[in-house]
């Protein structure tokens, strides 16, 4: 089936009026402001979406590049990024909704036979993989401004079909050994690993989205200035600084919808399998959930603290932004058109035979 990108980025995608409006913020800030603010991002950063998106999407896991302070100041800056996506055309995507997916009609029975035949390898293998890669093992975020404009229907979040069963697997058999729960919801609990993986990209879109209302406003590049000098350096620090990817797993962890999805007796067994089984399996900055890391003792330890402190850096491209902070929490990532998170197009990448799948086949 040829994948049609046009299409699928206006396909059950709701909201499109509103995605016009994040075009023309591009448009007008690119061409007013006195600096780009897309596009030139050295090779080295660039190399670190390509292996996200081909572990998530094609189950080819590349090491990471050595994250040296050196392998930053050698790189030069490329024309923009560039990611041969024709390689995704012979691999099924789904266009995915924001609150569920579609499921085969068996896919109870389907699920428990891949719980049954999943090799204890394979586990292990993913589990190595969150430790260099997070949960951006299981699913990436695509920043627009890495695509703008040349590849912007590549644009979004691709989430692999395997790691959402992997997920899955792992909730269904804590729960099962654990709690002796062996009679469980299936097409919750997958629901429940879709969300999980979700959750933590659609923080990377907002936090994307709210540097983009800041460049409107004032015409100046911030989000990749950021990335450069604050994100990347901290990426896999081994004191925890990467704020950005410690909220974006808390932020599973916050959940409501996670929440409801679990129920009032399943909710704290659920995100203690969620932590047993997937977070704590990740590496520097992703473990730091608890968020008691990689900000100064003046600091709260609180979601809506550190995320203002990740707001002040990212306005300062600074790793450790001093007094007096901006009070970005008046006005936090989660505000103004970014809470409408259907804007952005989610793309489920089906790698299991259509015959095992526990997806449906929507077309």
């Amino acid at each position: 089936m040829e994948w049609n990108p046009s299409k699928l980025r206006f396909g059950r995608f709701e909201n499109t009026l509103r995605w016009l409006d994040i075009e023309r913020a591009y448009q007008f800030v690119e061409k007013y402001a006195p600096y780009k603010i897309s596009g030139d991002i050295n090779i080295f950063l660039r190399e670190i979406f390509r292996c996200r998106l081909n572990a998530a999407v094609l189950d080819s896991v590349d090491s990471l590049p050595c994250f040296q302070k050196s392998s930053l100041e050698n790189t030069s800056p490329s024309t923009d990024f560039h990611y041969d996506f024709s390689s995704l055309w012979d691999v099924y995507m789904i266009e995915a909704e924001i609150a569920k997916l579609f499921y085969a009609p068996d896919a109870d029975k389907r699920f428990l036979e891949l719980v049954n035949n999943y090799p204890e390898h394979k586990l292990e293998k993913n589990s190595g993989r969150l430790f260099g890669y997070g949960t951006d093992a299981y699913g990436t975020y695509i920043p627009l401004h890495l695509v703008w404009p040349n590849q912007r229907d590549f644009w979004g979040i691709y989430i692999s079909e395997w790691m959402i069963v992997d997920l899955a697997i792992r909730i269904f058999r804590h729960l099962n050994i654990q709690h002796n729960l062996e009679e469980l919801p299936v097409k919750k609990l997958l629901d429940i690993a879709y969300q999980v993986i979700l959750r933590h990209e659609l923080f990377h879109f907002k936090i994307e989205q709210w540097s983009l209302m800041l460049e409107l406003i004032t015409g100046r590049p911030y989000y990749l200035p950021y990335l450069e000098q604050v994100y990347v350096p901290t990426l896999l620090d081994p004191e925890d600084k990467n704020l950005e990817e410690a909220l974006a797993n808390a932020s599973i962890l916050y959940s409501k919808k996670i929440m409801e999805l679990a129920g009032r007796i399943l909710k704290y067994p659920v995100l203690k399998a969620i932590k047993s089984t997937f977070l704590r399996y990740q590496g520097p900055g992703y473990r730091n959930y608890s968020l008691l890391y990689g900000t100064p003792d003046f600091i709260e330890k609180k979601y809506r603290d550190v995320v203002n402190y990740l707001c002040n850096q990212i306005v300062r491209s600074e790793i450790e932004p001093t007094q007096p902070l901006g009070p970005y929490y008046m006005y936090p990532p989660n505000n103004n058109f970014l809470r409408a998170e259907n804007l952005v197009p989610i793309r489920v990448v089906r790698q299991i035979p259509p015959e095992a799948s526990v997806l449906a086949i929507v077309r």
